[in-house]
Order: structure tokens, then sequence, then C-alpha cells
């Protein structure tokens, strides 16, 4: 995570150069909160939903651009499966959606019942919550040539209907992943601290930062302002709920 505002001073290259690093870190930082706060069980299922779901979405966009728009993926990002989608993103997709993820049960207050209409809340915002770092984060990929987009999009370049398909794919893994959960409750490792609960949100928070960050050194002045509020305004409600509200279960 730190790596966005190393790369922001540094340059470019050293964005290339760290960001395969960066994000196997980040994923492993978030499957390993994942294992200890919902149980090994739970966590792989989540991670297996999300890989599945996002790499079968991702497929069908390079394919067809029916999800995101057309777009394709460069050789920046490595190795790619069945030859259209690096194997790094459908991870990233990871790395990001768990966080996302406790974001929203934390807004939502976790453990409270409600029922389906809970979990279909949760997921929506877990959705949004997700969709949101992409507005920063979309535009300095491609400005770092590791996708392109085959059309001039409305939103910095990017197609609008990108935006669309983020939440569609997301929602569809947050669903998911909240009916599992919500019949075959996880069964945490062990106790956690109030500190160890809050940090995937304050790995979204200093990610927040971190792609502004290099936004603006990239020049990219319109998204880093889109991605500041956009992204900023769910870290904040997330850093407000973790310091107002008495500790919580990490995850759902």
């Amino acid at each position: 995570m730190g790596y966005f505002v190393v790369a922001a001073v540094l340059g470019r290259p050293m964005v290339l150069f760290l960001l395969p690093l960066a994000t196997l870190a980040f994923f492993g930082f978030s499957l390993g909160h994942a294992v200890w706060s919902l149980g090994g069980r739970q966590a792989f299922l989540f991670l297996a939903i999300t890989f599945t779901v996002s790499l079968a979405f991702e497929s069908v966009g390079v394919l067809t651009g029916w999800v995101y728009g057309p777009y394709h993926y460069t050789d920046r990002l490595g190795f790619k499966l069945f030859g259209l989608v690096p194997l790094l993103i459908p991870i990233a997709w990871f790395m990001m959606i768990y966080p996302s993820h406790v974001l929203a049960g934390r807004v939502m207050g976790n453990g409270r019942a409600g029922g389906w209409r809970r979990l279909l809340w949760l997921a929506a915002l877990s959705a949004l919550a997700m969709t949101a770092w992409d507005l920063v984060m979309d535009p300095v990929m491609v400005a770092g040539g590791h996708w392109v987009w085959e059309v001039e999009g409305a939103y910095f370049g990017v197609p609008l209907h990108n935006y669309v398909g983020w939440l569609a794919t997301t929602l569809v893994v947050f669903l998911l992943y909240n009916l599992w959960a919500a019949r075959r409750p996880g069964r945490p490792w062990g106790d956690s601290s109030r500190f160890f609960q809050a940090l995937p949100i304050l790995a979204y928070a200093v990610t927040w930062l971190g792609q502004v960050s290099v936004a603006l050194g990239l020049g990219l002045a319109g998204p880093a302002l889109a991605g500041f509020f956009g992204m900023g305004s769910f870290a904040l409600i997330g850093l407000g709920e973790v310091w107002g509200r008495p500790g919580d279960a990490a995850g759902s």
C-alpha cells in the first residue's frame, strides 16, 4: 500500500516495478486478515467466489466488451489466464473486495439482525465502496499502460459503462458470499483487538490517499479530485465508525 506514495515521488518506472509486489503484499494482508477474522473455510470461500466471478466477468469483458466496455490488457501485468486476463487481476479484486466488505459491515453494524434486506444493503454498500476505488485507479492504470480502452470514454477516457460493470461484478460477489455467510457463519481463529479489526479499513484509507497521490504525480488532476471525494467519502465514514463506535467483529 505504501508503494503508491513512494511511486508518486519516484515516478512512473517505480510504479511499474512495484505494482505486482505491492498487489501481492496487499492480497496477502487481506487474505491473512480474512482467515483470522472469518476462519479458514470462510476466507478461502470468499477468495474462491471473488476469483471465479471476477475472472469470468473480466474474460467475457475482454472478449465481447459487454461488461465494462471494449478494452484489452497489455503485457505489463504478466501472465494472462486464457490469454485474456492477467493472473494479477482477480488477485487485485480480492485485495480490495475484502477491505470494502469490512468497511461496509462496520458502517452497517456487524452482527445486527435484518434478514435479506440487510444482506442486500450490505452487498450494495460494499459494491459502491469497491467501485469508488476505480474512480482513481482506472485512469492511473491506463496512464501506466496496463490496459487500453478501445473507445474514448466520457470519464477521463474511461467509458461510463465500465462503472456499471464494476457495480455488477462486485454486487454478484458480495451477494453470493453474504448469502453463504448468513447460513454458515465463520469461525474466527481467535480474539482480535479493536485495532486489528480496523486494519482493513485503515488499508482502504491508505490506498485512497496513495492512489490520489499517484494520480496527482501523473498529472491526472481530474481523477485525483474524483477519487479524493468518491473513495475518500467511504474511507472517512469507515474511519469515523471505527473510532466512534464500540468494537464489533471484523467480518460477517
